[in-house]
């Protein structure tokens, strides 16, 4: 499949999070990775400048829509749940696209102890911006699953400990090998620093587990699709 370069210029510029900016969250028996908000708006004001100029929230876009969505009975008292759904039009210097989020606004925690949360506005407005900023191409490792699983470092950081062995209970397949090479020439191309240590990966007995963040690493770095290589 032809690709047009340009059209991947700004996924590939931010795709790459710096992991001190990512930290794993638990939401009951839900674990993923978050992304700090204040790195992403950085990383977008290095590119297009002040927000609020060339990117950021249309102005009169904003809508904070709170809606019950049932009770609990709390001793005598009986409490509201409630939600509150937030939408806006994200522009920048290419285009504009909608975004939304929602978040609780009120809730029974775990502990049976109810809350009330009255920075709600800020919370489902942040993270509206930040999944706005997400379908661009920003922080698209975290979004893509790269950080999932074991401490990511991104190709460099999949290396073995030089003795070419790994002691993972199940060692790469032929099949993600033929994927990784695959990515190869592509990685020479693009990012010629990555290439030689990508190689030794491949060389290397790597685990299977490792070899497939390797696979989502090449598909960040290059915005190509596995299914999609030649």
């Amino acid at each position: 499949m032809e690709l047009d370069k340009k059209n991947i210029e700004l996924w590939q510029q931010v795709q790459r999070t710096d992991s001190s900016y990512v930290k794993k969250v638990s939401v009951g028996k839900r674990s993923f990775s978050a992304i700090d908000a204040h790195y992403q708006l950085q990383i977008a004001t290095q590119i297009w400048g002040s927000m609020g100029v060339k990117w950021g929230i249309r102005s009169n876009s904003e809508t904070f829509n709170e809606f019950r969505v049932g009770q609990k009975l709390l001793g005598d008292v009986q409490v509201d749940l409630m939600l509150c759904r937030y939408t806006a039009t994200f522009f920048y210097p290419d285009g504009e696209i909608p975004i939304s989020a929602a978040v609780k606004v009120s809730y029974v925690s775990g502990g049976g102890k109810h809350i009330l949360d009255d920075d709600y506005a800020k919370k489902v407005s942040t993270d509206a911006l930040t999944k706005g900023l997400s379908k661009l191409g920003f922080s698209a490792d975290v979004f893509m699953g790269v950080f999932d699983g074991n401490k990511y470092d991104g190709i460099e950081g999949n290396s073995d400990n030089g003795d070419g062995n790994d002691d993972g209970p199940l060692m790469m397949s032929a099949e993600t090998k033929a994927i990784l090479k695959k990515y190869l020439p592509i990685i020479k191309e693009r990012f010629p620093d990555k290439f030689p240590m990508l190689e030794k990966n491949i060389n290397a007995n790597i685990s299977e587990e490792k070899a497939k963040t390797l696979v989502k690493t090449c598909h960040s770095y290059t915005g190509i699709e596995s299914k999609d290589l030649k």
